[in-house]
């Protein structure tokens, strides 16, 4: 990630999401002089900028996220996991829901534009999680459009 953000310049700062009024200036001198990402944050922290936000603006950075890629409304809902109380709750929801709910990763070809291009989005931020997982099983890419709600 500190490698991303070294190879930024201050106006590729300023394409991520919530990054304004000075502050791409200030991550950009924060990854410039850091030695850990730890330090990153440290650095570009201040009682203005908080230290979640700065780990977000650098997440995005490392996802190659641009303020283009945050849609202005949900496009879909999607389930990662549920129990009995919660397939009550999502038949409940379903009828009600102003967006879809998907349980399932191939209800993402239903999407319109916007919905699958975040969708996409989240499978790539999937697919770099997942390498950082032990083991070679898992992380393969693409597994997010394949795997299905975990079931308790």
């Amino acid at each position: 990630m500190l490698y991303r953000l070294r190879m930024m310049r201050p106006e590729d700062f300023t394409t991520l999401p919530d990054c304004s009024e000075g502050l791409e200036h200030r991550l950009y001198r924060a990854a410039q002089q850091a030695t850990s990402l730890e330090e990153f944050y440290t650095l570009a922290k201040t009682k203005r900028y908080a230290h979640a936000r700065i780990r977000r603006l650098a997440l995005w950075a490392f996802l190659g996220m641009t303020a283009a890629d945050r849609p202005e409304r949900l496009p879909y809902v999607r389930v990662l996991g549920l129990n009995d109380r919660g397939r009550e709750v999502l038949h409940t929801t379903k009828k009600n829901c102003p967006v879809p709910i998907l349980t399932k990763p191939a209800a993402a070809r239903r999407l319109d534009e916007a919905g699958q291009r975040l969708f996409a989005l989240e499978q790539r931020g999937t697919d770099l999680w997942r390498l950082c997982l032990p083991g070679l099983k898992h992380s393969a890419a693409g597994s997010g459009w394949t795997t299905g709600p975990v079931v308790l």
